[in-house]
């Protein structure tokens, strides 16, 4: 869409939109996959300066907090990434965890480099901070629970 109504020395003629993510609890919608969405949204094509994204977490939860601030950091790399390769899905889960050849139809040598530098990123401890409420809540053992 931006390439068709985006020219060169003109003015835009694309509307700005706002797109809002609603969550509350993050054991019931896991901040990875709000993460996820939020990082797709970002990376659309679409001029930059006329997507906003705004998150309203209801349950002001800590989990989804920290996790979205780890998510604003990755998208400064992430969302350049999708743009420049034409990245599909957006969403760095579901891209990294698709079975296809990921070297199919892309020319820039610079690809390589750059998907593996996403995959590292995307593998550093602070994301593991996202997928912690994947996993079920650990059960608290009868010796702590009497303290």
């Amino acid at each position: 869409m931006f390439v068709r109504y985006e020219k060169e020395g003109q003015a835009s003629q694309l509307c700005p939109v706002d797109i809002y993510v609603s969550t509350v609890d993050p054991l019931k919608e896991p901040p990875l996959v709000t993460a996820n969405t939020v990082l797709s949204i970002l990376a659309v094509d679409y001029p930059v300066d006329k997507v906003s994204c705004y998150v309203s977490d209801d349950g002001a939860a800590m989990l989804t907090f920290e996790a979205l601030s780890e998510t604003s950091e990755f998208a400064k790399k992430w969302v350049p990434f999708c743009k420049k390769f034409s990245i599909e899905p957006r969403a760095p889960e579901f891209y990294f965890a698709q079975k296809i050849d990921y070297l199919k139809d892309k020319v820039q040598a610079s690809f390589v480099k750059e998907r593996r530098a996403m995959k590292v990123i995307r593998l550093q401890p602070n994301f593991f901070l996202l997928s912690l409420s994947l996993s079920p809540p650990l059960p608290i053992s009868p010796l702590l629970a009497s303290l």
